[in-house]
């Protein structure tokens, strides 16, 4: 824009508009530039957005089958919209080496996830696995399924698959297979990357394959998907955290039941940021907990106070008003701090040995990143 103002200058001028106003002008302009659209494009959007509506409504495993597949794109993590397919009784279900195809399938009514999405899996290892099964049947075991796939792949890529239940239909535990994976394979300190096979090629078992050990926790679960796969399949990390949840928290699906003006407290996953340059420096914070979406806004002073927090922190507690505007929900933030548990007076009943607030300080370094803008 900026290439034209000389011209726009000129224009006004002639017009009898004194530079200052011709000046004030050709800025809002200019800030328009950055987010306004033509019609066409306005009107190719109004399609896609009913085409969109209408696949959700009448094919939604499809629809969300499809999303999956078509990443990175769009608003929303696949963390967010895994669980927006929840709300809408839509299953996503996890990796699994005798179900799962290279990318995410229908399956069912529910959308089963791709080996391509597995960590350390790239396209031609999660091929090449496919292919084996489909020429030569299912793989029957965890050392039935080492001896058949392709040497490309990688010990942790093995791990990471049984570490998000890719494997669980073998019938054992993630630890018991963990093992197994550990007496087949050489050690990860080998120089090779690819997986190098020991010379145990005939199918016989070994003395130590069947030791006992119990299943991990459905805390290690959630923090396990989010690792291996970048997002949670089978849940939300508040299912885990709402007993520890500062008292005054009020849930996303409670809003719409109370009056305008009211001063809540919120809490939630982090799922988008925005600061758009004509906003005047307000932000909008787009959070999830396990109920739901809560928008959020903070005005320049509550951003410049609370700007490490908004920019950085993925689970966020945010104080303030609850504003409603003809069915629109927003927290008009006054407040934003990292989330912080409270301590019961009896230790509460966790899924595994760890406590709520270390569980929440791994699920800061492994969660997601939002989307930003701005």
């Amino acid at each position: 824009m900026e290439g034209f103002w000389e011209e726009f200058r000129t224009g006004a001028a002639q017009r009898g508009v004194d530079e200052a106003t011709a000046q004030r002008v050709f800025d809002q302009v200019a800030a328009f530039s950055e987010f306004g659209f033509p019609k066409s494009h306005a009107a190719a959007f109004g399609l896609l957005a009913y085409q969109s509506a209408w696949l959700r409504y009448y094919y939604p495993v499809q629809y969300y089958t499809a999303l999956y597949n078509n990443q990175p794109m769009g608003f929303y993590s696949l963390d967010a919209l895994g669980r927006d397919a929840g709300r809408h009784n839509v299953e996503i279900r996890l990796p699994d080496i005798n179900h799962s195809d290279v990318h995410c399938i229908v399956e069912d009514d529910a959308v089963r996830v791709g080996l391509s999405f597995v960590r350390n899996w790239g396209q031609d290892v999660a091929e090449a696995t496919v292919i084996e099964r489909a020429q030569n049947g299912p793989y029957l075991s965890l050392p039935d399924f080492v001896r058949r796939a392709p040497p490309a792949l990688s010990r942790d890529a093995i791990e990471n698959l049984v570490w998000v239940g890719g494997c669980d239909s073998f019938g054992l535990t993630r630890p018991q297979l963990l093992w197994q994976v550990g007496l087949w394979l050489p050690p990860k300190q080998s120089t090779n990357r690819n997986r190098v096979r020991r010379q145990l090629e005939l199918a016989l078992n070994h003395p130590h394959e069947n030791l006992q050990f119990a299943d991990i926790a459905a805390d290690q679960r959630l923090l396990a998907e989010y690792q291996m796969l970048g997002f949670a399949a089978t849940g939300h990390p508040f299912s885990m955290l709402n007993h520890v949840l500062p008292p005054a928290v009020i849930r996303s699906k409670q809003l719409r039941y109370l009056d305008t003006d009211t001063e809540i407290q919120v809490a939630g996953l982090v799922v988008a940021r925005q600061r758009p340059l004509t906003a005047k420096g307000f932000t909008f914070i787009l959070l999830e907990d396990d109920t739901g979406m809560i928008n959020a806004i903070a005005r320049p002073d509550v951003y410049d106070r609370y700007r490490v927090t908004i920019r950085t922190e993925p689970v966020v507690w945010i104080i303030g008003k609850l504003a409603k505007d003809d069915g629109t929900l927003n927290v008009i933030a006054e407040k934003v701090h990292p989330l912080k548990l409270q301590s019961a007076s009896s230790p509460p009943a966790f899924p595994s040995s760890r406590s709520p607030s270390s569980f929440l300080k791994q699920l800061r370094r492994t969660a997601p990143s939002s989307k930003n803008w701005g």
